[in-house]
């Protein structure tokens, strides 16, 4: 039971650590007024992949927007993969890391980064929009 409420919680929330999600409790809370000012509906910031969709086209940054919401989808199906995979290490008892699980830690890597460029762009598109200086 414990392991689909961790799972339910890197979907909902990216991240299943008391302290991840109230963080992003309030990520939620702040882009869901992000949207409504922007003059979205405000739901979507409840919505995986969808939340980062909406912040691209606040910002006017729609054709950006699409490959920043495939990469927060990629990142949750990697987080959710290396948890199953790290699980079934602990249980099967073995004691040497698995290749598989290697490959996903360089996934992730890689589209983690991926998404810090998108995630740059999205953030200073916004930036521009509301004319706040960006220090």
């Amino acid at each position: 039971m414990e392991h689909i409420v961790a799972a339910i919680l890197v979907i909902l929330f990216e991240t299943s650590s008391p302290s991840g999600v109230l963080w992003m409790l309030l990520y939620i809370i702040g882009l869901w007024k992000i949207l409504t000012k922007s003059g979205l509906r405000g739901f979507w910031a409840l919505i995986p992949g969808a939340r980062d969709y909406q912040l691209a086209r606040c910002a006017g940054r729609e054709s950006e927007g699409k490959i920043y919401s495939l990469t927060g989808v990629g990142m949750i199906l990697l987080n959710l993969t290396g948890s199953y995979l790290t699980r079934n290490m602990e249980y099967s008892g073995l004691e040497s890391v698995s290749p598989l699980v290697i490959v996903n830690g360089l996934a992730l890597l890689m589209l983690l980064l991926v998404r810090l460029i998108y995630h740059i762009r999205v953030w200073s598109g916004l930036i521009s929009v509301y004319g706040v200086k960006k220090r």
